[in-house]
């Protein structure tokens, strides 16, 4: 893999994570 494919990855499951652990408080902001 080169430095851009690994960054990517990076970027792909770090936001995929924030999503899991932010998920609830986000669908509680949206409901308001």
């Amino acid at each position: 893999m080169s430095g851009a494919e690994v960054l990517l990855c990076v970027i792909v499951m770090g936001v995929y994570v924030w999503t899991l652990v932010n998920f609830e408080e986000i669908v509680e902001a949206d409901r308001d």
